[in-house]
This record gives C-alpha cells, structure tokens and sequence, in this order.
C-alpha cells in the first residue's frame, strides 16, 4: 500500500512539473515571439526611415535651391531698373529751388531787388537778408530718336537676360539629369554586388568542403577565392563612387545624403522616342536674337549722336528780401523773372570716334550671330548625340532581356539537376550569380536608354 501510495504521489508530482514545464516553455515561447515581432518592426521602421529621392524631385530642388538662377533673376532686376532709367530720358526734367542768405553791401544803400543770381548763388547789391525761388524745366525737342532707341535697346537687354535664365535652368536639369544616372547605376550596381557578394562567400565555402574533400585542386579553390576578393574591392570601390555622387548632388539640391540611409528610385517612364529638334523654341535663341536686337538699337544710337541736338529750357525766378526782418523778406518777392531757350548742340569734329564706335559695335553684333549660331549647332549635336544612344539601348535593352530570360531558364535547369544530385550545388550558385549579373546589365541598358531620352527632351523643349 505505502508503495502504491508513493507512486501515485510521484505521478502527482511529475504531472505538476510537466505542467509548470510546458507552461514555462509557452511563456518563453511568447516572449521569443514578442521579441522576434519588435525586432521586425525596428527594422521595418528603419527601412520605412531611408531617404528616398528621384530624378525629378532633385530637379526641383535644384531649381529652387540653386545661386545661379537666384543671381540670374538679380540680373533680371537689375536690367529692368536700366529699362526704367532709359525710359526716364524721354520726359522732361522739372528742377526746383531755393536759395537764401544774408549779405552787407559795402557800396552803399542801393535797391535791395538791384541782385545778380549765378546759379544757386545770389549776388545782392544791398544790405538784408536775401530769397531767391525757382522752378526750371528741360525737354530734348529732337535728337533724331536716340534717347527712344536708347529705351528700345535696355529694353531687349532685359528680356535677353530674363531667356538667359531659361538657358541656366536647361543646363542645370541636364547637368542633374547626367549626375542621378550616374549615381542610380552605382547604386543599382552596390544592390546587385551585394547580392553576388553574399552567393560568391558561398560558393567559396562549397568550394573549400570539396577541396577538403580533394574533389577540386587548390588551385579551382584559389580561383573561387580570387573572384571572391574582387568582388569585395568592386563593392567598395563603387559604395565610394556612390558616395561621392550623393555629394555632387547635395551640392546641387543643398542637402546631405546619406549612403546607408538612402533610395534612389528609378528614372521615369519616357515616351519612345525623343521630341524633335526645332532651333526656333531654344531659349538660346531667345536669348540671342533678343541681345542682337539691342546691339542694333545700341548701333542706331551711335549713328544718330552724329545729328544736331535741339532742347528746350525755361525757369521761373523770384526774389525777396528785407533789410532788417528774415521773415518779412519771405514775403517781399515783388522782383520776378522768367525766361526761356533754345540750346542746338552740333557735333563737328570728334577725331573719328563715332566711326569706331559703329565699327566696334557692328563686330559685337556679329560675334553675338556666331555664338548663336555655335550655340544651335552644339545643342543640335547633343540632340542627335543622346537621341542615337537611346535607340542603341533600346536594341541592347532587348538583347539583354532575352539573355536574363536565357540565363533564368538555364538556373532553373539546373537547379533541377541538382535536386536530382545530377550537378552540386556550386553549380547552381554560379548561375545565379550570372542571373544578377545580367540583370544588372539589363537595368543598366535601361537606365542609360531613359536618360538619353530625358536629356533629349529637355533640350528640345
């Protein structure tokens, strides 16, 4: 019976641990789960957290960051200011003053209006205190145009520079454009290396059970170790490449990126082909002919300063003065005078300078036609240039698809072969090194392809 009993109370006792076990092992088991799930959201969140930029977001950014746009909307104002001051010569001049002191004759007490006024200076032959008020106007009756054509050409001048504006904004967007491909295929390529660095330290831990196991020499072993190592400098290489690419682009965009926290997105979908190239559309042109326009106007001007000048001047003049009261003289303006004029200027003689003038001028506007005419043949061969790579790539895009394909159907194949133990396994992790490789290659061709396209595009437009 005693037995009987001590064995009940062992089974007792053994159901009471088994429980408290496996209730323990629920317990860790949760909490296991728990912290697999944190760690999962720590690592979600920090993926969510990358930075992520794209081709057209840093064009925005450099257009609205960038000194040379902000200088050339500066150089707009400032031209437009030139405009308003040629435009201020074609009104008439309204001049006011006045004048008072206090003097002592020493010639006598003669009339205190008996004054002589030699510009702002009043010359009175008496004792007293003195007031001299005037009101003038100037006008240029004729001068053959030349203040209007002066106007006409600051004019041109402003919208000259406000095309050049345009000209600097193309230029930056190509200028970006070339940089984000740059820095997209480098970092496509650290994605793909990555992926091939991890598939090549496999193979060479295959590799070196099968030279344990004298299957291979330790020179097949040497190879496998040897691309390993390349593998490796290629990555770093290219992370440095990146880096430094990221660092261009922040000096464009005025921000910092980071390398290990961020992602570039692909470039943007184009149509099939580039737009044409017209000249008429380039702001270049724009620019140019708008400039040439006023260096003919500046031309005109040179001209007509060969042509006699005629102005017209008037003042109004009133004198006070007292002998004895500041204020009283105020009042006493009794004496006035008005007058008016004709001035003719004519120029007879100037040692040549004119005719050098219009020589010099006419050379400016003919070294403007021919860097407007550079101008349209260079962005006339960089249109040519971009719009034949993007139809390259276009046949090497459809070369190398058909080779991923080619190379994904051959992994599958011998993935096959290996589940049959017909190949080993290095087999297989070559081949999907050579899948990564092509399809590096692949989004290569098509990255450069959508950047020849945009780059056509921008300078067409």
């Amino acid at each position: 019976m005693k037995s009987q009993h001590l064995e009940a109370k062992m089974r007792r006792l053994s159901v009471v641990e088994t429980t408290a076990a496996a209730s323990l092992f629920s317990r860790v088991k949760l909490v296991g789960l728990v912290l697999l799930l944190i760690l999962a959201l720590a690592v979600h969140a920090q993926a969510a957290s990358a930075k992520t930029i794209s081709l057209d977001s840093v064009i925005e950014k450099t257009l609205a960051n960038n000194f040379d746009l902000k200088i050339a909307d500066v150089d707009t104002k400032i031209a437009n200011a030139d405009r308003k001051i040629a435009r201020a010569d074609l009104f008439p001049t309204l001049t006011g003053g006045y004048n008072t002191q206090y003097s002592r004759g020493l010639s006598g007490n003669q009339g205190l209006n008996q004054v002589a006024v030699v510009g702002n200076t009043v010359l009175p032959g008496a004792t007293g205190f003195q007031h001299v008020y005037s009101l003038g106007a100037n006008y240029t009756l004729f001068d053959g145009g030349a203040k209007m054509r002066t106007y006409l050409a600051a004019k041109k001048k402003m919208q000259a520079t406000a095309a050049g504006k345009l000209v600097t904004a193309r230029d930056l967007k190509l200028a970006v454009t070339q940089l984000y491909t740059d820095a997209l295929m480098d970092y496509e390529g650290v994605i793909a290396l990555r992926q091939s660095q991890k598939l090549h330290h496999q193979l060479f831990a295959i590799k070196r059970e099968l030279e344990k196991s004298r299957t291979i020499s330790k020179i097949e072993l040497a190879e496998v170790a040897l691309q390993m190592a390349t593998v490796d400098s290629n990555l770093e290489r290219l992370q440095e490449n990146l880096s430094e690419r990221l660092n261009d682009l922040g000096n464009y965009t005025q921000e910092r990126y980071d390398i290990n926290d961020i992602e570039l997105e692909e470039l943007p979908q184009a149509t099939e082909a580039a737009p044409k190239f017209t000249a008429d559309k380039l702001p270049d042109i724009q620019r140019f002919n708008k400039q040439i326009e006023s260096q003919k106007e500046e031309l005109r001007v040179i001209g007509l300063q060969r042509l006699p000048q005629v102005g017209f001047y008037t003042n109004m003049i009133f004198y006070g003065g007292d002998q004895n009261s500041w204020g009283q003289a105020l009042m006493n303006t009794g004496a006035r005078q008005v007058y008016g004029g004709l001035n003719i200027s004519l120029p007879l003689f100037d040692g040549f300078k004119n005719s050098a003038m219009r020589e010099k001028k006419k050379a400016e506007i003919r070294r403007t036609e021919l860097e407007r005419d550079k101008a349209i043949s260079t962005l006339k061969f960089q249109h040519e240039k971009y719009t034949t790579a993007a139809n390259q790539y276009s046949v090497e895009l459809n070369i190398t698809a058909e080779l991923v394909n080619t190379s994904k159907n051959k992994e599958a194949m011998i993935q096959k072969l290996n589940a049959h133990q017909l190949v080993d396994l290095s087999k297989v992790v070559s081949e999907q090194i050579n899948v990564i490789d092509q399809k590096l290659a692949l989004q290569k061709a098509r990255s450069l392809r959508l950047s020849s396209l945009r780059k056509a595009a921008i300078i067409a437009m």
